[in-house]
């Protein structure tokens, strides 16, 4: 019985975290402009509230028609999270963009129901973040092939600071900077944050300071007998509001054999914990690997 009672408080905390990011979402500056600019949001506000308050209703029926109505939020929430869904090898589990607002919400990060929202994966094409010298034994890396997930961190809708919600050390899943249209992603190591300088390893009179939403990332491959893969390097500081989608928090190399990333920050560590330990389970990674039949 306190077992059952430890679970069902738990759950409702979740709850209320899912339910807490969403209205903060909600006062964030790209919703402000979508509701100035592309959707009454003040009168929606008003019919969901009026709706709720209809008690003459079944509680089920206020919430179908609560998301019926808050539908164009969730679309304009949704397709700026997955960047309009343009990017074949972004796989997200089936199912997600027909879940309704409140569903995605108040399950979000709860064991209770896995929905997938926030998450998303890429299917490693190459070794460019794999270095046979630790990133297996530090990050928990296998290296080509494998099928990495990563929690969405929300830095694009510009309520959030990437030095609130990254790490030196994070692997995090991105947009390619020098992409020619092609949709393409890469992993790659946060090696800098907002604010720091970045010096020159030939030359450590020549600086840069990185801007206060820039970061600069690197690839792991130095001796993997490849060309050097695009990274910082190459194609400069990267404005985490834009490119960055989220951090990697697990790997999956088929439905018998995954396990967490461990990202070297005990703060990332933290802030992922609970999403990595719901990825751990049978059903879930058979989500995800469906994703690419």
């Amino acid at each position: 019985m306190l077992s059952r009672l430890g679970r069902e408080l738990r759950v409702m905390g979740q709850r209320y975290n899912g339910l807490k990011s969403l209205l903060t979402l909600l006062e964030s500056p790209a919703l402000k402009t979508f509701c100035q600019t592309s959707f009454d949001c003040e009168r929606t506000s008003s019919e969901v509230l009026h709706n709720f308050l209809n008690t003459s209703k079944p509680l089920a029926d206020r919430v179908n028609e609560a998301n019926t109505i808050t539908a164009p939020i969730d679309n304009f929430i949704l397709r700026s999270m997955y960047w309009d869904f343009a990017f074949p090898s972004l796989k997200v589990v089936e199912g997600l963009r027909s879940q309704p607002l409140f569903q995605k919400w108040f399950l979000w990060d709860s064991e209770e129901s896995f929905t997938g929202f926030g998450l998303a994966c890429y299917k490693t094409a190459d070794n460019s973040m794999f270095d046979s010298g630790y990133s297996k034994e530090l990050y928990g890396l296998h290296g080509k092939g494998e099928i990495l997930v990563a929690k969405h961190l929300f830095l694009s809708f510009g309520h959030i600071q990437p030095r609130d919600v990254l790490s030196t050390g994070d692997l995090v899943l991105m947009k390619d900077p020098g992409d020619d249209g092609r949709g393409s992603l890469l992993v790659r190591r946060i090696g800098a944050l907002p604010g720091e300088a970045v010096v020159s390893a030939s030359d450590d009179s020549v600086s840069l300071e990185l801007d206060s939403h820039e970061v600069w990332v690197m690839a792991d491959n130095e001796d993997s007998g490849e060309a050097l893969p695009a990274d910082s390097r190459t194609f400069g500081p990267v404005d985490a509001r834009h490119h960055v989608f989220g951090r990697v928090v697990y790997s999956i190399r088929s439905a018998a054999d995954h396990s967490p990333v461990r990202n070297p920050s005990r703060r990332s560590r933290a802030m992922d914990g609970a999403m990595a330990l719901a990825l751990d389970d049978h059903e879930i990674i058979q989500k995800f690997l469906d994703a690419y039949k």
